[in-house]
């Protein structure tokens, strides 16, 4: 969620959207969001329109179509939700007061001190073996 500061000056629709609870799946390790994202959600998904044929099929008119049509927001609102948060983190990261520190002089120089350490310890371990 977005400082208090800020949060008054994102747009309405946004402000409205992060109002609606969300699923934290932040406490897991990274591979399994990984897979919550590549498989669970699909699968969720997938299993919702199947649901939505079964009830527009074999429920009573007013009652499928008000089923349907909630199970559908409430995925649209679900999705919204984490794409809002995703796009302002991004936002936050591009367009704070420090801006970010592009010094690639100083990570190419690290990188190739690595690079040397890393060559004269293998070239150790081959000379000892």
């Amino acid at each position: 969620m977005p400082e208090e500061k800020t949060f008054s000056k994102i747009p309405l629709v946004y402000r409205v959207i992060l109002k609606v609870p969300k699923l934290s799946i932040e406490g897991f390790p990274p591979e399994w969001q990984g897979i919550f994202w590549a498989v669970g959600l699909p699968l969720f998904v997938v299993g919702i329109f199947w649901l939505n044929f079964v009830l527009l099929v074999f429920s009573e008119f007013p009652i499928n179509y008000t089923l349907s049509g909630v199970m559908n927001l409430a995925i649209l609102l679900f999705i919204a939700r984490i794409l809002v948060e995703r796009k302002l983190k991004l936002e936050g990261a591009l367009l704070n007061e420090k801006g970010f520190n592009w010094d690639v002089d100083q990570k190419a120089h690290e990188y190739i001190e690595l690079l040397k350490k890393w060559r004269s310890k293998s070239q150790k371990e081959s000379g000892e073996s």
